[in-house]
């Protein structure tokens, strides 16, 4: 349990922007030192991975990605494998046009389809990479015939990501520019989402959509830790990590109290927050 919650944090700490539209570096390092030493993580960073990739939020999403790249770089076939099986299809789903994904997301996904094929196709095991980039093929193809814009635009090993440049001079938005300019760029909609769970002290988006489950498995998370080890939060660092992300929820319910206007579910959520005060107080 408690490996796989300081998992789960290093992967949040690796897929929450920090200002320049990439996460925490040192998430990456965790992850890697984690699933050299046991390697039946390897299940659960894909879960988590996942998770994120699927966030509401551009950014979080292409950054997820991003990290997962790194990930089965750097663990080799059997993360590779367990990729094909969990979430392959996923990113196909973003990668196809027409589908009313984020354009970054889109082009992300594509291009990561494309790169998987021409890297891991050779391994006939791992055949599934070539076939997703055939699908995309033919579905690009019927696109560009209905004179939709293809995906995959953007190189899958691109560092920086075009959303979080200037269109003037392609510089770098800096880190401390107003939320408002840095969601500009990302989503042109009225409710952009935000990260749930942990928040890096550069992180300055404007509130958006809330994840109650994601708080509710935040407690039930810390409630089993509290009960297993019997001690305070800050008593070793998994639990410390767990109540970091317990914090962050906290902050997210109060902000989603005052946007919902329906008293079941603010009745539900002050529930919830009292639980998970009560837990690392």
């Amino acid at each position: 349990m408690a490996d796989a919650m300081k998992l789960k944090a290093a992967v949040y700490r690796g897929t929450t922007d920090t200002g320049d539209g990439e996460g925490d570096p040192t998430g990456i390092v965790e992850i890697n030192e984690m699933i050299k030493d046991k390697p039946h993580l390897i299940t659960e960073a894909v879960k988590y991975l996942k998770a994120r990739i699927k966030d509401r939020s551009p950014v979080t999403s292409c950054i997820a990605m991003d990290l997962l790249d790194q990930c089965m770089q750097s663990n080799g076939f059997q993360f590779q494998l367990y990729v094909v099986k969990k979430v392959l299809q996923r990113i196909l789903k973003l990668a196809l046009p027409n589908k009313g994904q984020h354009p970054h997301v889109q082009q992300k996904a594509a291009a990561l389809i494309k790169f998987w094929a021409n890297s891991y196709s050779a391994d006939a095991r791992l055949f599934e990479f070539s076939n997703a980039a055939k699908e995309l093929a033919r579905k690009e193809e019927m696109a560009r015939g209905s004179g939709a814009p293809p995906g995959g635009a953007v190189p899958a090993r691109q560092a920086d990501y075009s959303s979080v440049r200037r269109p003037d001079t392609g510089s770098h938005i800096p880190a401390a520019a107003p939320a408002e300019e840095r969601w500009e760029t990302w989503n042109p909609g009225p409710e952009p989402g935000v990260p749930v769970g942990y928040r890096g002290p550069a992180l300055a988006f404007a509130p958006g959509p809330f994840d109650l489950e994601q708080a509710k498995d935040n407690l039930a998370l810390i409630s089993a830790m509290l009960a297993a080890e019997d001690g305070d939060p800050r008593a070793n660092e998994a639990l410390a990590e767990v109540a970091m992300l317990c914090r962050a929820s906290l902050a997210g319910i109060m902000g989603q109290i005052e946007l919902t206007q329906d008293e079941a579910a603010v009745v539900e959520m002050l529930s919830v927050h009292e639980q998970l005060t009560e837990r690392i107080a």
